[in-house]
């Protein structure tokens, strides 16, 4: 039965569970051909995280039964791979073989999102001190373009992955994992609202959204439910430190976000003494010609490409051409 609170708790889950699929855009600067790779890109990822999350719960949730004792024994392993529903699920099923190759799985999976989040703090980093907004020692590059100042400072932060060896240490684990996700839906919000602005300023300035490379459906309409779906996610996040009795850590970890968040969009603004800009006044033709032009011409070497594979090759190679351009 859908509960109030269990629509909530899947809700946060859906959220968490996307939170990260917006680093696609991050690498909009550094991609070839970004007006073909990006929409791509999006839709491979809407999809998979359907695929790996819900139909994945689905079957998990078919196999295990909420009150196998496995699974009671699994939560209480707290951040180990052992806690997984799908180990639970292969145990169950008696296969011995692959909860070790869960492990790896898991292992591998790690390691990519180590891998993907460190690229984007180091290239988040860098594009904030090319636009004046961190110390200009960030901006230093080595003669391969890489910025090895940014990357080596956020680098020192994957030291923290070692508090969960600690005593107490998968507590405050999850403390600042708790703290990381309240960031992550104010990173959405941000993000809902920018898009919602930026197609107020494209109607504002009588351009058609039809003249975009890729264009999300249901808009806006998708994204004011969005911001206010996913406000409500993160103002009851922390809703746990309130049960039975008040539990100052997990309110403080889970909303401390809040504050710092403001506090530095709020003392920025007051800082530099800058404005909202209206509709109107959005800058959305700078750059676009130029854009274009040089898209344009690795468009045609693409196209000029995949045209070439496709000739004359087997039915398999062709669908995974289609699929890998799609």
């Amino acid at each position: 039965m859908l509960t109030p609170r269990l629509c909530f708790c899947l809700g946060l889950h859906f959220c968490h569970a996307h939170t990260g699929s917006e680093l696609v855009a991050v690498t909009v600067g550094e991609a070839a051909n970004p007006r073909k790779s990006v929409p791509s890109a999006i839709k491979k990822t809407f999809f998979r995280i359907v695929f790996f999350y819900v139909v994945g719960a689905l079957l998990v949730g078919m196999v295990v039964p909420s009150n196998a004792p496995e699974l009671l024994a699994a939560n209480k392993k707290g951040t180990s791979a052992a806690a997984s529903p799908f180990v639970v699920a292969i145990v169950r099923a008696r296969i011995r073989v692959l909860p070790d190759i869960i492990n790896a799985a898991i292992l591998i999976f790690c390691i990519s999102a180590a891998n993907s989040d460190q690229y984007i703090a180091a290239r988040t980093l860098y594009g904030l001190a090319i636009d004046g907004k961190a110390p200009a020692i960030f901006r230093r590059v080595d003669r391969r373009g890489v910025p090895y100042v940014a990357l080596s400072v956020t680098a020192l932060f994957c030291a923290l992955a070692f508090i969960n060896l600690a005593s107490g240490g998968p507590q405050t684990f999850s403390y600042l994992v708790a703290s990381v996700t309240m960031f992550g839906g104010l990173t959405w919000i941000c993000i809902l609202i920018a898009h919602i602005r930026f197609m107020k300023a494209m109607k504002a300035q009588g351009m058609d959204r039809n003249s975009l490379p890729w264009k999300s459906p249901l808009q806006p309409y998708l994204s004011y439910f969005a911001v206010v779906f996913t406000s409500i996610v993160v103002f009851f996040k922390g809703w746990n430190s309130f049960l039975f009795t008040f539990n100052w850590r997990t309110f403080l970890t889970n909303y401390i976000g809040l504050p710092i968040f403001f506090l530095i969009m709020i003392g920025w603004k007051l800082w530099h003494r800058t404005k909202f800009i209206r509709p109107e006044e959005v800058d959305l033709v700078s750059d676009v010609r130029e854009f274009d032009e040089q898209d344009e011409l690795v468009w045609k070497q693409d196209e000029e490409k995949n045209n070439a594979m496709m000739q004359g090759a087997p039915i398999y190679k062709k669908v995974w051409i289609y699929a890998k351009n799609w």
